[in-house]
């Protein structure tokens, strides 16, 4: 994710903080995590409490879809989805789609060269897919942040967005109605970002909203 950011929306060296990121397939987990014990990383299960038991190892260990692992003050968040709907199940998105989902987008990721080490990262349609639903399912479409990195995403990437298949996606997953309110209240944090015919499907959504809805949608804006 902190690669992925940087290289595709601000086009600028990476900043390591505290908190890394780090999507990986369900099937290279142990592998990773084995790195990560082996480096003296400590595996926390809930984000408080150090787990002394429970070791990512064995054949048949499914990960949740966020596990932590903690050296000193630095922590590295292996993440196997794209949203964690074991610990926070939703009708939006159940388990299976999600891991369904996340093998999709991640069988479009690209290669990039970090210090001569090859990452993978989200092509840009499918990293808009991603802010899309992590803003929608982690923050109930609250958090501003995500808007201002899609904003910065269709401004350094516009002419590579591939809206046929991300509308595809948003079809078969029967996220329509989540999705236009998301490009509403994107258009309205950041005018012009989304192209026209894009900003007229929100445009219509919202001529088709009750007044209560509409009521709704001023609250949820502010």
């Amino acid at each position: 994710k902190t690669f992925a950011v940087a290289k595709t929306l601000f086009r600028q060296p990476i900043k390591v903080s505290c908190d890394l990121d780090i999507l990986v397939p369900v099937s290279d987990f142990q592998e990773a995590a084995t790195v990560l014990l082996g480096s003296g990383y400590q595996r926390f299960r809930d984000h408080t409490t150090p787990d002394a038991t429970t070791r990512p190892t064995g054949d048949f260990y499914l990960p949740l879809g966020e596990e932590i692992f903690i050296k000193g003050t630095f922590t590295v968040e292996l993440h196997t989805t794209l949203v964690d709907t074991i610990a926070f199940p939703s009708r939006i998105l159940n388990e299976q789609l999600n891991r369904q989902l996340t093998q999709e987008l991640y069988a479009r990721t690209v290669i990039h060269l970090y210090r001569g080490v090859p990452v993978r990262i989200f092509d840009p349609s499918s990293l808009f897919l991603g802010l899309f639903i992590h803003t929608l399912y982690q923050h109930n479409y609250q958090s501003i942040l995500r808007y201002y990195e899609a904003a910065r995403l269709l401004l350094v990437s516009r002419e590579a967005m591939d809206w046929i298949y991300i509308h595809d996606v948003i079809k078969r997953y029967r996220w329509s109605a989540y999705y236009y309110w998301y490009l509403c209240l994107l258009n309205d944090f950041f005018p012009e970002v989304l192209p026209s015919k894009i900003r007229v499907l929100g445009q219509k959504y919202m001529q088709s909203l009750n007044p209560v809805q509409v009521m709704l949608y001023a609250f949820l804006k502010r």
